[in-house]
């Protein structure tokens, strides 16, 4: 009987060049490593640079704030900015407020010696902790940069706004309410105070003399203590004699019914036009010099 051919035994090795035989289940691979995580940003503007030596400084001139704003040394500074803007930038304000006492038109900050005058280190790199105290005060309005080099800084800083108020701790809060209270009341009393001044100086180069003037405050209202401390800062900066007035005729009832007139509550106010008017306001000019008041009456009228 011929013999079958032969097979090839199951048993015989694969070829190199086969492919593996596919598996059930795939091979389970490790997860890649987390990615570390990046550093945020400082707030401010993005991509501060600040020269390798230092800064040209300049006031940064505000006609409301240089007369309604608070030094950057004042306690009121410390008590409610402090938590908003941190140390840093408190203590970099406070130490350019000094040199403005000594250089008011500006001056060169080193910015090395600055940022250890203030103690936070030398590192000037862009992500060191002084760049970044010159980021957060121009952020909140405190200063800006003019150019590469000019560094433009407010003398005066604002009040907190209700937004940043919000930010303070309850207590701290309740403490600035009480505080703005208490600053309206006086600046209502110093504007009353200064607008008095202006009238007596203004009366005194009418020549009238001290009593005269005191009486005049009087009819037009002001209190007795803000008419007397007016004529006496009046005649502080008038050191020259008075004129002698002549001695008072009996007065006629037309004369006597526009003094009447003219005692209302602030009816007759200086102008610089030379007379008086209702509703004028010479508290930011005091020295004008202004015709007698009784003969601008009935112009006012």
């Amino acid at each position: 009987m011929p013999s079958s051919p032969s097979t090839p035994s199951a048993r015989s090795t694969a070829s190199p060049d086969a492919a593996p035989p596919a598996s059930a289940h795939p091979p389970i691979t490790a997860p890649p490593p987390p990615n570390p995580p990046r550093r945020a940003r400082p707030s401010g503007p993005a991509g501060l640079t600040l020269p390798y030596i230092g800064l040209t400084v300049r006031p940064w001139h505000d006609p409301v704030l240089e007369q309604h704003g608070h030094d950057p040394r004042s306690a009121y500074i410390e008590r409610f900015w402090l938590p908003i803007v941190g140390p840093s930038c408190t203590l970099l304000m406070r130490h350019l407020a000094t040199r403005f006492d000594d250089e008011p038109e500006g001056f060169e900050l080193d910015l090395r010696d600055a940022s250890r005058r203030i103690g936070i280190g030398s590192n000037q790199a862009p992500s060191a902790t002084f760049v970044r105290t010159v980021e957060r005060s121009v952020s909140f309005g405190f200063a800006q940069l003019a150019d590469d080099s000019i560094l433009l800084v407010r003398t005066r800083l604002p009040s907190l706004n209700r937004r940043q108020t919000l930010r303070l701790p309850r207590r701290v809060q309740d403490e600035h309410a009480t505080w703005l209270d208490l600053h309206r009341e006086q600046s209502g009393s110093e504007q009353l105070q200064r607008r008095a001044r202006a009238l007596a100086l203004s009366l005194f180069e009418l020549g009238e003399d001290i009593d005269a003037t005191e009486r005049q405050l009087h009819r037009w209202r002001f209190h007795p203590a803000i008419a007397h401390d007016a004529v006496r800062w009046a005649r502080e900066q008038r050191p020259a004699p008075f004129p002698q007035r002549p001695a008072a005729t009996a007065a006629t009832p037309a004369t006597a019914a526009e003094d009447d007139d003219a005692s209302g509550p602030g009816a007759l106010q200086p102008t610089a036009a030379g007379g008086l008017a209702p509703g004028a306001d010479l508290t930011h000019d005091p020295s004008v010099i202004l015709r007698d008041p009784r003969s601008r009456a009935g112009d006012a009228a």
